[in-house]
């Protein structure tokens, strides 16, 4: 193999696979560049894992415009990587056991081609295509709800189905509506796809994003700009989470979510531990957070709007601080809206939900 290529082009593809997270990956070959030369174009790919045994295998590639001197294939080491990123000279040549560029050359052993582990998956059967910016924000809106907790491994992903996005744990929940797709069947990506993804899209950009996946709904494949991403899809079905939003409130009311995390970003920053607790009590103009623990007291209130109200005030509800901290950071406008001390509070606007569970407070 021998292909010339600009090195600027060549930087810009690295730059996009330095993302990939190798954090769990041993083998020095997997870590490697592969670099394919056919007839009009390079392809590059990095890959993470084995799709024989682990979910979490994720291949990312470009095709990159490139002169190809002699078709063929290599694999460049992990360890040149940052080497080749510092090159100033404005052409690179590589072959199959060297790196030219100027007068300087670096020559390097590749490993067999036959021993890189690819993605098998052809995914060819589109699901949605979306602006890059909208994929980003349903991702950003729900991800933080990802379970960490791998006894139920559906839940470590992010659940696209119809138009929304959606994940959750023990304790929260997050969906998000869109009006630009509407899907069938349900997906759910795994957590590291999602950490790539919001490190790849570009929040500010309109392009547009396809996906893809393969005929048994194994794998999902996301095409943005010229950078493709496969992974495999969680396997199992994702809970319906509908059946836990209440269908009424007793209490609704209108906070301004931008002073209410100031006003607990104080509590944001104290232990996060299970007995941890925020009290929050509603009055008629009112609401009031309190939060206590065995070194200090804190208590803040802002003005709210009651907009629908069929129980008795003041209200008393309990919960953990630390699950208001990203529903709060996101809103602009919402409602607030409560069934009784022991049911979920619900954060929403017209395209976002949040649930939160309650602690119960003692009588």
């Amino acid at each position: 193999m021998k292909i010339k290529i600009n090195s600027c082009e060549l930087k810009t593809v690295l730059k996009k696979f330095k993302a990939l997270n190798y954090k769990s990956v041993s083998d020095p070959i997997q870590k490697a560049l592969y670099i394919e030369a056919t007839s009009n174009t390079a392809i590059f790919k990095v890959c993470n894992g084995n799709d024989d045994v682990d979910f979490k295998i994720i291949q990312m590639e470009v095709a990159s415009p490139a002169e190809i001197i002699e078709q063929g294939n290599t694999l460049i080491p992990s360890e040149l990587l940052p080497v080749i990123e510092s090159i100033e000279e404005p052409e690179v040549i590589i072959t199959n056991d060297e790196i030219q560029y100027g007068q300087n050359s670096i020559e390097y052993i590749s490993e067999s081609c036959d021993n890189f582990i690819q993605t098998k998956a052809i995914c060819e059967n589109k699901l949605f295509e979306a602006p890059e910016s909208e994929l980003y924000r349903i991702i950003k809106n729900t991800s933080y709800c990802m379970s960490e907790d791998k006894i139920r491994p559906i839940l470590t992903g992010l659940n696209i189905q119809k138009n929304k996005a959606a994940a959750l744990n023990g304790y929260t929940l997050a969906v998000c509506d869109t009006d630009k797709f509407n899907i069938h069947p349900s997906i759910t990506l795994p957590g590291n796809l999602v950490k790539l993804l919001l490190k790849v899209l570009n929040k500010r950009s309109e392009k547009i994003v396809q996906v893809y996946t393969d005929g048994e709904t194994e794998y999902v494949e996301i095409v943005v700009e010229d950078l493709i991403i496969t992974s495999k899809l969680l396997e199992g079905e994702f809970i319906k989470y509908s059946s836990i939003i209440p269908e009424e409130c007793s209490l609704k009311i209108k906070a301004d979510p931008k002073k209410l995390y100031e006003k607990m970003k104080a509590m944001f920053k104290m232990t996060l531990a299970t007995k941890e607790i925020a009290i929050f009590t509603i009055e008629q103009d009112k609401l009031i957070i309190e939060k206590v623990n065995t070194i200090s007291k804190i208590q803040e209130s802002i003005p709210i709007e009651i907009l629908e109200n069929e129980t008795e005030l003041p209200f008393k509800i309990a919960s953990n601080p630390a699950y208001w901290k990203e529903p709060l950071k996101k809103y602009k406008k919402c409602t607030i809206e409560f069934s009784s001390r022991v049911s979920p509070i619900i954060l929403k606007n017209d395209a976002d939900l949040d649930l939160i569970l309650p602690i119960r407070l003692e009588e």
